[in-house]
C-alpha cells in the first residue's frame, strides 16, 4: 500500500491514508508503548468508496472518515465502522454524496 498523506489525531492515533485503496490505523498505548494497527480498505470495510478525503476525530473520541461515497464512524466499542450517506449500488452512473471538509461544533 502506497501512502499519500498522513493525518494525527489526539489520543495516540496516527492514520496513513493511501490515494486509492484505503487507510491505516496505528495507535500507540500511553502505557507500555504498543503499537496497534488496523487497515481500513476502501472496498472491504464500510461499503464502495474509493478514496479516503480526510480523517477527524470529534469532542467523544469517535473517529471519522470522510470519503467519496459517504462517511465512516469509528468507535472504540465497536470493530466495524457505521457507514453513513452511502450509495451501496454498484453502478457508476448512480450518484454518491462525496465528503471533503468537516466543521464541529462544541456546545
Amino acid at each position: 500500500m502506497r501512502f499519500s498523506s498522513i493525518k494525527i489525531l489526539p489520543d495516540s492515533v496516527i492514520w496513513l491514508l493511501s490515494e486509492n485503496e484505503g487507510a491505516v490505523r496505528v495507535k500507540t498505548n500511553p502505557k507500555d508503548y504498543s503499537i496497534t494497527t488496523q487497515v481500513y480498505a476502501t472496498h472491504s470495510r464500510g461499503g464502495n468508496a474509493v478514496h479516503i478525503n480526510q480523517v477527524f476525530s470529534d469532542a467523544y473520541n469517535q473517529e471519522w472518515l470522510l470519503t467519496d461515497n459517504g462517511l465512516l464512524k469509528i468507535t472504540n466499542d465497536k470493530e466495524e465502522p457505521v457507514s453513513y450517506f452511502v450509495n451501496i449500488q454498484s453502478g457508476k452512473d448512480e450518484p454518491v454524496q462525496a465528503f471533503y471538509s468537516f466543521f464541529l461544533q462544541l456546545w
